[in-house]
């Protein structure tokens, strides 16, 4: 896909022009169709020596060094957005005749716009005027590119560092890509989009109001804020939200980002497939086509897409919900638009669609859309609240609050009975777990004393058998000494006896006899 890069313009291209050439261009600040030829004869001369080859083709200045980093291609389209000022239209030529002679664009697809009231001379005219005009020409810049089927990409390298920040955050409001590089950085940083949408609630209240301030571009702060529909001293910086201090003390003036966020707020077109008029019909004779048609309006910002998105893992569709009801858009994104595919007001119908169908997108080309005008009043503004309900309806809102904080007060009570309850039922549990441990210890001593006991009774009997054998063969070794001691002491009897006869007083003289 061809992209279309959107630039702020700088002068760094004359960077290598004589300081005091360029510094007084800058100090003159001349108006967009003066003539400074002098001025014009030496950039041209610059321009010339640029090598179509070179890496000074890349480097010259911010908006192509930003433009090589991003690859850019021979088919891309470039923006050039320059100041409201001589040197802003001159060097916005220069650039341009850089990228169709070095480059390879065409001449068609590299343009210089000039941005009105962009200057830094009147501080005034660049508030009221200048970044106005900037805004709203980048947000049409990136519809129309979105519209010719290009991705498209903002580059807020160029031009007065004062509004990078209000380039980065419109191209974020607009879901566009915002690429922007440091000096001698080799990469680009990437910005994603903002994840939030607007307050729609509180624009629509203050509509009259600020489209009162759009036109005066200034009014008192107190007057705005009365020009808000049933203003609550609580809502002021809500409201105020949508302003910027003004020139003078106490005064306030458009915030040119809100003209970006609030340009889905009043599309009354969207594409629609022929299965979604046709859903529109049906709803018109059962009741819910109002609610489906201000959904479908709504799906084409894409900052109430990104907040209200829902996708299902069955299809590559997106389904828009409007908060709190059944109500459903079904499509995708094509070229920057939201192409409807089908409108349901029931969510059971949705579901079982869905569960049966699972369509996808290549079950609704683009060719079969088609642009549908609610400007007729087809769209009822009944859903809307009225303005005067806003009082009403803030009073029941804080009513409910406070039975809200009453109850959460309740459940807070009842959410520390219960910790409290949690708390004592965790110690008992662990206490029971301590005692179940115990008696298991407790048990298995007891098994283990149990057994001890009977290996000891069977010791016993063991000991007791050994013990009756002993005491047997004791009372039989008894016996036979009493025995031996009878024998002995006959013997012992005798032997006196023979000791008496002088049996050994005989056999001695035997023996001396014999001796001799």
């Amino acid at each position: 896909m061809n992209t279309t890069y959107i630039c702020t313009l700088g002068t760094s291209i004359a960077n290598r022009l004589p300081n005091q050439l360029l510094r007084d261009r800058q100090e003159k600040n001349l108006p967009w169709n003066a003539d400074d030829s002098e001025f014009e004869k030496a950039l041209c001369e610059r321009i010339r020596a640029i090598s179509k080859q070179g890496d000074e083709r890349e480097t010259c200045c911010a908006e192509t060094a930003i433009l090589s980093k991003m690859k850019l291609d021979e088919q891309d389209k470039v923006l050039l957005l320059a100041t409201d000022t001589c040197l802003g239209r001159m060097c916005g030529d220069a650039v341009q005749s850089v990228l169709t002679r070095c480059h390879g664009l065409d001449v068609d697809d590299v343009s210089v716009i000039r941005i009105e009231g962009l200057q830094v001379a009147d501080a005034n005219r660049l508030r009221n005027l200048g970044l106005k005009n900037l805004l709203s020409t980048v947000e049409k810049c990136v519809r129309e590119g979105h519209e010719s089927g290009c991705d498209v990409c903002l580059c807020p390298n160029g031009g007065y560092k004062g509004v990078v920040p209000f380039l980065t955050l419109a191209g974020m409001i607009l879901h566009c890509k915002v690429v922007y590089s440091f000096e001698f950085a080799g990469s680009v940083i990437v910005l994603p989009p903002l994840p939030f949408a607007l307050d729609e609630q509180a624009y629509l209240r203050a509509r009259d109001a600020l489209s009162c301030l759009y036109d005066r571009i200034e009014m008192p702060t107190e007057q705005f804020l009365s020009m808000v529909a049933d203003l609550q001293p609580e809502e002021r910086d809500r409201f105020l939200g949508f302003t910027e201090p003004g020139t003078k003390s106490g005064f306030v003036t458009f915030s040119p980002l809100v003209g970006i966020a609030t340009t889905g707020a009043e599309v009354r077109t969207a594409p629609l497939s022929d299965q979604a008029e046709k859903d529109l019909e049906k709803l018109a004779q059962s009741g819910g086509a109002a609610a489906c048609r201000r959904l479908v309006l709504q799906s084409q910002d894409p900052l109430y897409r990104a907040a209200h998105s829902e996708s299902k893992n069955l299809t590559d569709l997106v389904a828009i919900q409007r908060p709190r009801t059944a109500e459903r858009v079904f499509g995708y994104v094509h070229d920057g638009r939201f192409l409807v595919c089908r409108i349901f007001a029931s969510h059971n119908d949705y579901i079982r669609y869905m569960d049966k169908q699972q369509p996808r997108r290549k079950d609704f080309p683009p060719e079969i859309f088609h642009d549908v005008n609610f400007e007729d009043g087809s769209v009822d503004e009944a859903d809307e609240i009225p303005i005067e309900e806003w009082g009403d309806l803030k009073r029941e809102r804080d009513e409910l609050r406070k039975k809200c904080e009453a109850a959460n007060e309740e459940i807070t009570v009842v959410r520390q009975q219960y910790n409290e309850a949690k708390r004592i039922g965790i110690d008992a549990e662990k206490k029971a777990t301590d005692f179940k441990q115990l008696w298991t210890k407790a048990n298995n001593e007891l098994q283990w004393l149990r057994q001890k006991a009977d290996n000891l009774a069977t010791a016993l009997v063991k000991t007791e058998k050994k013990e009756s054998a002993l005491r047997s063969q004791l009372e039989s070794t008894h016996r036979m000494v009493e025995e031996k001691k009878r024998e002995v002491a006959d013997l012992n009897e005798r032997l006196r006896e023979y000791q008496n006869r002088g049996f050994f007083r005989r056999l001695a003289d035997v023996f001396r006899m014999k001796k001799a």
